[in-house]
């Protein structure tokens, strides 16, 4: 049987992943990392009633209202207004929490990174694709990454 590397042969030298330093800080901290899946067990019950509580009692809910409050949006364009000098229309979209936006616009730019260097097709002796899957691509380690900017 061939040996089906995780990364592609330029990069097989690397360290972990983003993903396990983000499990090892979830274990250091107690916490349950719900940013990524396949799990191979259930969760505890007691664990699953209580998510399920808190999730239908919607007071625990990390998104803001889809159409924001106006108040908080014209908080938001006055606050940039006098410590930005930006003139933002609050009805045409505020962004809420920069830091998240920002973590999602990077997040796309890491994958698209990927997609463009990391990205290697191989094939075995019979033709058949190496990385046939998303667990045998390499993924970039936060160190790997050039420093990014976003700017809204």
């Amino acid at each position: 049987m061939l040996f089906m590397p995780t990364a592609a042969n330029r990069v097989a030298t690397f360290g972990t992943t983003i993903f396990t330093e983000i499990n090892d800080l979830a274990a250091r901290h107690r916490a349950i990392n719900l940013g990524q899946g396949k799990p191979d067990f259930d969760g505890p019950s007691a664990v699953v009633a209580a998510a399920v509580r808190a999730l239908q009692s919607g007071q625990h809910n990390q998104y803001a209202p889809g159409p924001g409050l106006p108040a908080l949006k014209q908080g938001i364009a006055t606050h940039a207004a006098a410590h930005y000098n930006l003139d933002i229309d609050p009805d045409a979209g505020v962004i809420i929490n920069p830091l998240t936006a920002s973590g999602q616009v990077e997040g796309g730019m890491t994958q698209a990174l990927g997609y463009a260097v990391c990205e290697e097709m191989r094939y075995d002796k019979n033709g058949r694709a190496i990385e046939r899957d998303l667990d045998r691509y390499h993924i970039f380690r936060a160190d790997e990454m050039p420093e990014l900017e976003t700017i809204f």
